[in-house]
């Protein structure tokens, strides 16, 4: 059996659906003067009717409220530094909407847009929580990017950030958001610069020169009478042992007897 539309009525300036359930016209308040915004309510309570599942609109979080209520859960259980650089975070994302986001390192003029008549820093302007979109979200980390050049790390945990947010609010805070997802968790993560092959390691010691060495001699070689032409440079681990020799004025051997390092 199909399920009836809802129906739009406008009384003292808001919105209300009006729909019936079994046999029952029932009224719902949308809490909203806007025509196309009622539209949007309308059409999401409508195909939540269809598919079978909770029909309870989303719920008016206002922004300056609930972002006080989580920095101040961000301070009871985050680390000193951890607490400081997501605060930075969140305000580089919403602007200074509270005293605890008032604050902080300005950017820059030139990474600033105007705004009513000033220059501002791009912030997520909106009046609710449940009006924040992936779409602004996606949009607002790519500018960020763009302007300040962020790596693709740090591009991830403004992600992060909101999405825990979103999280924190919606399982503690009793907050609905439109059809019950986090916006943030669709935003696709920026990929890490995948690093290259390790620089193999080269000592900093300085290694004597030829003349200081020695040679390196073969069975039936002259030693006395080596010549820098047939000496040859001992490899670096070889290094401090000859530095050592050669301020004490040791001969070394090594291997078999026909073979010795001459200092």
């Amino acid at each position: 059996m199909a399920i009836p539309k809802s129906s739009l009525k406008k009384r003292n300036g808001t919105y209300y659906l009006h729909y019936f359930e079994n046999g029952v016209r029932k009224r719902l308040s949308l809490r909203t003067n806007s025509y196309r915004l009622a539209q949007d309510r309308q059409r999401q309570f409508d195909s939540a009717r269809v598919r079978g599942e909770d029909t309870t609109l989303s719920t008016r979080t206002p922004l300056t409220t609930i972002v006080p209520a989580y920095i101040q859960h961000m301070q009871a259980r985050y680390t000193t530094n951890g607490y400081n650089a997501d605060l930075s975070t969140l305000r580089n994302m919403f602007g200074p909407i509270c005293p605890e986001l008032e604050h902080g390192r300005r950017s820059p003029k030139k990474l600033r847009i105007p705004v009513d008549g000033r220059l501002r820093e791009p912030v997520i302007a909106v009046t609710y929580l449940e009006q924040i979109t992936t779409a602004q979200i996606s949009e607002f980390i790519l500018e960020r990017v763009r302007r300040h050049d962020l790596q693709p790390k740090t591009a991830n945990r403004y992600r992060e950030l909101l999405q825990h947010l979103f999280n924190w609010a919606m399982q503690e805070r009793g907050v609905r958001m439109p059809g019950g997802v986090n916006p943030a968790s669709r935003v696709k993560r920026y990929k890490l610069a995948t690093t290259g092959s390790p620089v193999p390691f080269q000592s900093q010691s300085r290694t004597p020169p030829p003349s200081r060495i020695g040679a390196l001699t073969c069975p039936g070689a002259d030693c006395i009478n080596a010549t820098p032409s047939n000496r040859l440079d001992l490899p670096d681990p070889f290094g401090p042992m000859i530095r050592f020799s050669d301020l004490r004025g040791i001969a070394l051997l090594s291997g078999p007897k026909d073979r010795k390092f001459r200092i």
